[in-house]
């Protein structure tokens, strides 16, 4: 029998009465003896950094995400706690910053970020990657400063200011020795703040075969792997090209007036939030969809295939029926928590969706995977600020981030607190050139808690004993062995260049006239749409809907590889700005239009290792509007395939690169879709009350578009939400 979780706040309502099957762990600290912490290697981070290239008045500490990429904090030293609590400082001669460790799978050797100068703008600028052995022995470097590009326009409007150095972060070990991470190494910005896009790439142990696996316009953050081989990661869900009726628009459109487009389009005045796409209307009315700003755990292959969805996170059980465009499961630094032989992912949250204003201001959240356990993430941050508790203004020095699995299933994470003795300015001398630095007055400890939460425990850890007493605790990561882990090869191994002259995009396009490849040059990919009518099934958790059948008559796909029309210009500095465009601000290209058949299905032929999006057309080539629960938008941002790849996507919604609509595959193949979204349903009478205790959300509309209540998968866990992840029975009410 299916059961439903009705939503009221924070309190979850179940209608009927189980046991759940999940084992939680040992209610006990990791600190126990049966249990006591394994060597952990963590970075001693500076505690004065440089400022963020943007928000320079931002405390929070370097690295991690957002504000803290930009930073240097010149002094940071590689530390190994012991199990007796003594610590090792780790030799690397010529380093002035370190950052993200890991520990390979037989847990004798260390990955990391260093960086060797903060002098912008040099051969050398930026991060790169490092290893040594865990004894301290075999110190050497993975990655080098030997990319070659050609930058178009390089000498204009700060390209190559702009895109002539690169980082190499957050290194993780795969089974099989391989070593992923992320960097900027592919010139291209995200449309939000024109932070620097990161990609994944892939390198053999010793840094040989070096290659990118994805095409992001924005960002890939934090990979490690999955037990089955997979990798985890974060994305940066960014995407602001928008649809006219029969167009895009951009942020290059924004004005301080209402626009009305040829086509019908009003672009809405945009005078105070020009860092955003404007809102619009189509012909109708019919509201254009904010444009997406947000960050997901997803996971793909080592080579970069099967890009999707893998742990749903919203904050809120009220996120869980209503979509208005702007969730609240922002999420990155997963990490995988194994439980006995239940696998969580815990990740750092925080309030701002974008997640790339501060550092500060987080908290640690719990997932499980999968779509259908969606209704079993509604938990704010088990330590650290909440975002409820952001939102309400309540005040505090408390942050936490970067957690991590001990062998015992507990979360090894850091925390903050206020030390008012720490010091809050400073400067750093390299040769000619001195750098301002600044800190907050938040002392970063390490420290353990069970998954639920409860049982948090300081893990001393005396810094002052290596000459390091104002330095924070980061990164922590425990050595030790893993076993059993998958390993997957590759089936897709050509390499994308990252030289934008050799991208895999024609110069039959304007746009993109300085690439040296012809139409016939270019490595084509597949996508498949077998229903674009297709939606979830009533057992799956809240979704938008797809158009109703019969409205979709053509597909757009619109590439938006980076134009490099330029990257900055003020007031005729350093070039005139009269014919200058920001890149991050151009509209994308069009690449095909392609019909769909009656059924809904489609298949395009697509450039690979691109990114781009699609856009729904009707007959008249208008935009497909004004379904019930569907949205004016550009499907899920963009994504990419790879070379000789078949992406198959189903329906027009949440579905795209996230798995949602996988059960119903088989009959979306058939032509048949739930057309329960689309029917009109009326009672003589009905009782709505929207209060608690006597929630009663099925409204005619709420029976329709499931609005009020989520289905709980069979045999699913059941729980208290006053202690989450701990298994309770069920309690019946309403």
């Amino acid at each position: 029998m299916q059961r439903f979780l009705f939503t009221v706040g924070s309190l979850l309502i179940l209608a009927s009465l189980i046991l759940g099957t999940f084992v939680p762990g040992q209610n006990a600290s990791a600190l126990e003896p049966d249990g006591g912490l394994p060597p952990i290697v963590f970075v001693a981070r500076a505690h004065l950094a440089t400022p963020d290239d943007i928000f320079q008045y931002d405390l929070g500490p370097a690295g991690q995400f957002g504000t803290g990429l930009p930073k240097y904090a010149p002094g940071s030293k590689l530390v190994r706690r012991d199990p007796d609590g003594s610590l090792y400082v780790y030799s690397t001669p010529g380093l002035v910053d370190i950052q993200a460790p890991d520990v390979n799978f037989d847990g004798t050797k260390i990955v990391f970020s260093g960086a060797t100068t903060l002098i912008p703008g040099t051969t050398n600028s930026g991060w790169r990657l490092y290893e040594i052995n865990v004894d301290g022995s075999g110190f050497h470097k993975l990655t080098f400063s030997d990319r070659s590009i050609t930058i178009p326009n390089a000498e204009l409007w700060g390209n190559q200011e702009t895109y002539g150095t690169y980082s190499d972060w957050f290194p993780a070990y795969l089974a099989d020795g391989r070593i992923a991470f992320v960097s900027t190494r592919y010139p291209i910005r995200s449309h939000y703040d024109d932070r620097a896009g990161t990609n994944l790439y892939i390198m053999n142990s010793d840094g040989s075969d070096l290659h990118r696996v994805t095409t992001e316009r924005a960002g890939l953050l934090h990979p490690t792997p999955l037990p089955d081989g997979r990798i985890l990661l974060t994305r940066w869900w960014n995407q602001f090209n928008q649809p006219s009726n029969q167009g895009i628009y951009n942020r290059i459109d924004n004005r301080d007036y209402d626009q009305l487009l040829p086509d019908g389009t009003v672009i809405l005045a945009n005078p105070d939030a020009t860092f955003n796409p404007a809102n619009g209307l189509l012909p109708g009315g019919y509201e254009i969809r904010d444009a997406p700003n947000t960050w997901h755990l997803m996971t793909l292959n080592p080579d970069g295939t099967d890009f999707k969805r893998f742990a749903w996170t919203p904050a809120f059980t009220w996120a869980t029926t209503y979509d208005s465009g702007h969730d609240t499961y922002q999420a990155t630094q997963p990490a995988v928590i194994l439980n006995g032989e239940a696998l969580f992912i815990a990740f750092t949250s925080q309030a701002d969706g974008s997640m790339v204003h501060s550092t500060q201001h987080t908290g640690i959240r719990v997932a499980r995977p999968g779509l259908d356990m969606l209704y079993a993430n509604t938990f704010d941050a088990l330590a650290g600020q909440g975002i409820e508790q952001y939102w309400n203004g309540e005040e505090t020095t408390v942050y936490a981030l970067h957690p991590w699995g001990l062998p015992n299933g507990t979360i090894l994470y850091s925390q903050s607190s206020q030390d008012n003795s720490l010091p809050a300015i400073g400067q750093y001398a390299e040769g000619a050139h001195l750098f301002d630095l600044q800190g907050s007055n938040l002392r970063y400890q390490l420290y353990t808690m069970n998954l639920d939460g409860s049982n948090k425990t300081l893990i001393p850890v005396d810094l002052s004993s290596v000459g390091l007493g104002t330095a924070d605790v980061m990164d922590a990561k425990p050595i030790t062995a893993r076993v059993g882990w998958t390993a997957l090869s590759d089936e897709f191994t050509s390499t994308p260049s990252d030289d934008p002259v050799s991208g895999n995009v024609p110069n039959s396009l304007a746009e993109y006239w300085f690439s040296n490849n012809g139409p016939e040059d270019i490595e084509t990919a597949t996508i498949h749409n077998p229903n674009v009518y297709a939606n979830a099934s009533l057992y799956a958790p809240y979704v938008n809907n797809s158009p109703p059948p019969g409205s979709v008559a053509f597909i757009e796909l619109w590439i938006d590889a980076n134009q490099f029309t330029g990257a900055y210009c003020y007031d005729d500095w350093p070039d005139p700005c009269a014919d200058f465009q920001w890149d991050t601000q151009v509209r994308a290209v069009l690449w095909d239009t392609v019909p769909v058949t009656l059924q809904g299905a489609f298949t395009m032929t697509i450039p690979a290792d691109v990114m781009g999006f699609f856009v729904l057309r009707d007959a008249e080539h208008n935009a497909v509007r004004g379904w019930n629960r569907g949205y004016i938008s550009i499907a899920q941002g963009n994504a990419w395939a790879r070379p000789g790849e078949t992406v198959t996507c189903v329906g027009c919604h949440m579905g795209h690169v996230s798995g949602s609509v996988e059960d119903v595959l088989e009959e979306a193949e058939q032509g048949w879709t739930n057309v329960a979204p689309y029917a009109i349903a009326s009672a003589s009478s009905y009782h709505y009350n929207d209060d608690d205790p006597d929630y009663q959300p099925f409204t005619p509309a709420h029976l329709i578009d499931r609005r009020g209540w989520v289905p709980l998968p069979e045999n699913g866990p059941v729980f208290n939400p006053e202690e989450p992840y701990m298994e309770r029975v069920a309690e019946f009410k309403g």
